[in-house]
Order: structure tokens, then sequence, then C-alpha cells
């Protein structure tokens, strides 16, 4: 199932299906949790490249659009985190261990 998934996807995958013993039913949340970090690793390494500050048509510094979407994808994985009762939900955790 767990195919399409970018590099540090996967290794949640393959670390998160060793550790626990998921229901069938179970497993497309995973699939979800894991492709939500891909993303957000994607979305940090481009901040990391603009920065979090961009200039706007006239110059002017303004918030980088995509902290928005690092916000949104972390609260969508601590919700999935939730819903799979693997404790806090806080997706920072998931970045601390390694898998980036």
């Amino acid at each position: 199932m767990a195919e399409k998934l970018g590099k540090s996807g996967q290794a949640y995958y393959d670390q998160l299906t060793s550790e626990f013993d998921f229901r069938e039913a179970d497993l497309p949340l995973v699939f979800s949790c894991c492709e939500l970090l891909d993303r957000l690793v994607a979305i940090r390494a481009e901040i990391a490249k603009t920065g979090i500050s961009v200039k706007d048509r006239y110059g002017s510094l303004k918030p980088n659009p995509l902290l928005e979407h690092e916000r949104s994808t972390t609260l969508a994985m601590a919700r999935v985190w939730r819903e799979l009762g693997l404790g806090s939900g806080d997706a920072t955790i998931t970045l601390q261990r390694g898998y980036k």
C-alpha cells in the first residue's frame, strides 16, 4: 500500500506498521499520516529555501504563504495521530525523531 510514498513517508510507514498492530481498516489512515509527513517535509524544505518572509509586488515583506500550508498540514497530521491513538498528535515530534 505504501508504494507511492516519498522517502520520509515510507520510512515512517515502515516504522509505524512494525511497531503497532493496526487493524486493516486503520491502514488508510496510517497511509494518510505518512503522505502528510512527506508533504510537511517538502513544505519545510521550500520554506528553508525561500525564507519565512517573502516580498510582495510592492517590495514589502509579508509572511511566506507556505507557512499556512505548514500549519494546516501539521494540524491534519495531528488529527490523524489522534484518530489512530498514537499519543499527543504533535507532528513536530515525528520530525525530531529523524523522519526527515
